[in-house]
């Protein structure tokens, strides 16, 4: 979410150093990895959990390269560190490694890239930093990402396309159950939702813990329950109400 506050603050900060010239990348995508990097610097909440970020901008504004510009600057400010981005299928890895070569420089070696392949993570010298995997490739392998994750500090996760992870029947409620998992696993990760496709109620947010709107942690799987029933029995311009509480 973009708070007023913190838009106010970040529409007079030049760019951030991680992301500065050559680097391709414009100033409005520049303040939204600012906006970012802020969020995930706040101290922890009453849950011991690091505040994540939604990133909900519409189709074609840039959001890929607002994702590989967060990747590469949190990996310059911890070169041991390792990032996870989940998306829909590995095809699109094809435009996460276009997003990557179009913000940097051509002989920047920050990121190095491994597709569906957490074995290369492990074996390959110098070791990839970023794993891009799909969301099915993500549950059959939950354990050794999991491994893989404890065996760096300060991990970040993205979870792009983050509607694939809604609470759906089927193989999407395993996918939830696992997006979930993997964040209550790793409370200090620095989490990014990104998805350009509308929510159709909060059942949808299922998987968004860590925008911290409720308690993650005293209620469970149900955490939302008492939230969907307050705006279940609310009136329909308190959404409106709602949302401006969440941003302040």
């Amino acid at each position: 979410f973009r708070s007023p506050h913190l838009i106010a603050t970040v529409s007079h900060t030049k760019r951030p150093s991680s992301i500065a010239s050559p680097y391709h990348i414009s100033n409005e995508q520049a303040q939204t990895v600012y906006m970012i990097e802020h969020t995930h610097n706040q101290p922890y909440d009453t849950t011991g959990t690091r505040r994540g970020f939604l990133l909900g901008d519409g189709t074609g504004t840039g959001k890929g390269r607002i994702i590989a510009a967060t990747i590469t600057g949190h990996l310059t400010r911890h070169p041991g560190s390792l990032a996870v981005w989940v998306s829909a299928n590995k095809e699109l890895s094809c435009d996460a490694i276009r997003d990557f070569s179009d913000i940097s420089s051509p002989r920047d070696d920050t990121v190095r890239l491994s597709v569906n392949r957490v074995d290369h993570v492990v074996s390959q010298t110098p070791p990839p930093n970023v794993l891009f995997c799909s969301y099915h490739y993500l549950r059959v392998n939950y354990d050794r990402i999991a491994q893989l994750l404890y065996s760096h500090n300060d991990p970040m996760i993205v979870f792009d396309e983050s509607h694939i992870s809604k609470n759906a029947s089927g193989t999407g409620s395993k996918i939830a159950s696992c997006v979930v998992g993997i964040q209550r696993e790793f409370p200090n990760a620095r989490i990014v939702y990104s998805s350009a496709t509308a929510m159709n109620g909060v059942q949808s947010m299922f998987h968004m813990n860590r925008l911290h709107i409720w308690n993650t942690m005293s209620t469970g799987d149900r955490h939302h329950a008492p939230f969907s029933t307050y705006r279940t029995r609310s009136e329909e311009h308190t959404s409106e109400l709602q949302s401006r509480q969440y941003l302040v």
